[in-house]
């Protein structure tokens, strides 16, 4: 744990600072707009709150796209890849991934990491060899496996309701603030202020 505690000691943590703090200087900025030139400031944020919808934007992606005619006219090509490639990639593994050595210290969280990558890897290498023995031989057995397995699931359909709700505009706070322009610059003014002192004192004193 030495090196990731050197790591968040050396890097981490002056990164945060330094994020805080230039936060914290933007906020001050923005709250001496509110007191000083409110309406240039909320017509400023009227122009930055343009909503970009992640739910339609992502629509292409929940669409299924079915490859099995393709597959199936050269199975014969594809199943040479799935066995040639899961072969491979098995001599690869077992052969020359010694997690061990490259893992300098195996007691460390990154060894069981590589361990877990590598174990997902040779199931994804048989799995490939599988289906390429099925492609070759028993194709009639993998249109069975394929019209049981092909079962579109959509993300996008049973999480709508969720989705729907946090892919719509908040405004109450914008709403607070513009009603209450200069109270609100100066109490984000305030807050950063603080934010500032606290973020630089802890930086300098480093």
């Amino acid at each position: 744990m030495g090196s990731f505690d050197a790591l968040a000691s050396q890097l981490l943590l002056p990164a945060f600072f330094v994020f805080a703090l230039v936060w914290a200087l933007a906020g001050a900025l923005i709250g001496a707009g509110l007191i000083a030139s409110r309406d240039t400031t909320l017509r400023f944020f009227a122009w930055v709150n343009a909503w970009v919808s992640a739910r339609s934007r992502l629509k292409w992606a929940e669409l299924p796209r079915d490859i099995d005619r393709a597959m199936f006219a050269y199975r014969a090509w594809f199943a040479v890849l799935f066995i040639a490639g899961g072969l491979f990639t098995l001599f690869l593994l077992i052969g020359r991934f010694d997690v061990d050595r490259m893992a300098t210290r195996p007691e460390l969280i990154r060894s069981w990491l590589l361990q877990s990558a590598k174990a997902i890897l040779v199931a994804g290498s048989v799995l490939a060899i599988v289906v390429g023995v099925l492609l070759a031989f028993f194709p009639r057995a993998m249109r069975a496996l394929e019209t049981v397995a092909n079962r579109w699931v959509s993300t996008r359909q049973a999480t709508r309701q969720m989705s729907e709700g946090g892919d719509r505009m908040y405004l109450a706070l914008d709403h607070c603030v513009a009603a209450h322009p200069r109270v609100s610059g100066w109490i984000i003014v305030a807050l950063s202020l603080a934010c500032i002192f606290a973020t630089g004192s802890t930086l300098l004193a480093r």
